[in-house]
């Protein structure tokens, strides 16, 4: 067992929008380091692969959140209106109105992959930030509030995203660059992860 609740160095948890939170996500890297997505804190934590601490780093570190965006919205849509008639918003059917953590995801190439629906930062092992990518949104490329559901990185380096608010999983480039996008029927794809011919599988 690692750590233990706190905000020191090893340590998870903390209050975040009055809960007490933990961690929520671990990837692996390619050496075998550990990281956490340490809710609580918001922050990313690195351990080696028995536990040592090796580093944390703030979620939010990598600069310039993407702005929101308000688009058509897919069919099946449904609008949510005020009892005297007005247009609040144009929504898809809503999944589930709980808070959403962060998510963590480790590339082939040892980048970490790290964020909620104010976007996903692209990070080295050690933290610093190579950029940022999505943000909160309807547009395919943008992610659905509360935020992604899962994500993972594939061999070939592009990064998937479990859009489970949309019903959707996206696809990206390693840069972040929107790459497309597929509707799971009937679903809300709440994780996702890949095997090691490539098959993408989502529960």
């Amino acid at each position: 067992v690692w750590g233990g609740p706190g905000r020191g160095d090893g340590e998870f948890g903390g209050e975040f929008a009055g809960y007490h939170r933990g961690p929520v996500d671990v990837a692996v890297g390619p050496d075998g380091t550990v990281y956490v997505a340490d809710d609580g804190n918001q922050r990313f934590q690195r351990f080696s692969s028995d536990g040592a601490f090796i580093r944390a780093w703030d979620a939010w570190s990598c600069p310039g959140t993407p702005a929101s965006v308000v688009d058509p919205l897919p069919p099946a849509s449904v609008h949510r209106v005020l009892p005297r008639g007005d247009l609040v918003r144009a929504t898809v059917p809503m999944t589930s109105w709980a808070s959403v953590d962060l998510v963590l995801a480790a590339a082939p190439d040892g980048t970490v992959y790290g964020g909620s629906a104010g976007g996903i930062g692209r990070f080295t092992a050690d933290g610093r930030c190579l950029g940022r990518f999505s943000g909160h949104g309807i547009s395919p490329g943008y992610l659905g509030y509360p935020g992604p559901y899962g994500m993972d990185v594939a061999p070939d380096g592009d990064v998937y995203i479990a859009d489970g608010e949309w019903g959707r999983v996206q696809r990206f480039g390693p840069g972040g660059e929107f790459r497309g996008l597929w509707y799971v029927p009937d679903a809300t794809p709440l994780e996702l992860a890949f095997g090691s011919d490539g098959t993408v599988f989502v529960p």
